[in-house]
């Protein structure tokens, strides 16, 4: 149940608000009512986005008593219903997750057949879960590619190389 999966919240979500207004941030937190979450606020910081999402990351590895941590853009739909589904789905395990959304990269992103999870070449960073583990040997995302384009399949890629899986969550609801 809900009440049993919120006293072991393994995922610290963090609310990546990278834009001038706070309508798609305020109905994030409304549909996320129930879950701890903290918000890196870009704008405020005015910061680019890929060192907006490692600042975010940085805060994640400050925490002790989260094993993962998921960037959300501020601009996603996901209830908490679907968070804490995600939350049990991902338990102790290592890597990177990512739920299934609408994307352009339909091979990628996108449910195929009835399983459970799929393991992917790379996953788009919409709202993906990464372990401590993989921070901690992977390192953070590549400064140089500040607009954020190809930040998510250059850390796939140097996670795999790693020993890492990426691991796309299927049929959250």
């Amino acid at each position: 149940s809900i009440l049993q999966t919120m006293n072991k919240q393994i995922i610290m979500p963090i609310v990546l608000h990278h834009d001038k207004s706070a309508d798609y941030t305020f109905s994030l937190l409304l549909n996320m009512g129930g879950v701890a979450l903290s918000v890196y606020n870009a704008s405020w910081h005015n910061t680019p986005f890929t060192i907006s999402f490692n600042n975010a990351l940085r805060m994640f590895m400050k925490q002790d008593h989260y094993t993962h941590v998921m960037v959300m853009n501020n601009d996603i739909s996901l209830t908490s219903e679907e968070f804490w589904a995600i939350n049990e789905r991902v338990g102790g395990r290592q890597g990177i997750f990512s739920a299934s959304c609408n994307s352009p990269h339909p091979e990628v992103m996108s449910p195929e057949g009835n399983g459970g999870t799929r393991l992917v070449d790379w996953l788009e960073f919409v709202s993906p879960v990464f372990s401590k583990d993989v921070v901690q040997d992977v390192g953070y995302l590549d400064e140089q590619m500040t607009l954020g384009w190809g930040i998510d399949i250059d850390y796939c890629y140097r996670a795999k190389q790693q020993g890492y899986t990426c691991t796309l969550l299927q049929n959250i609801q």
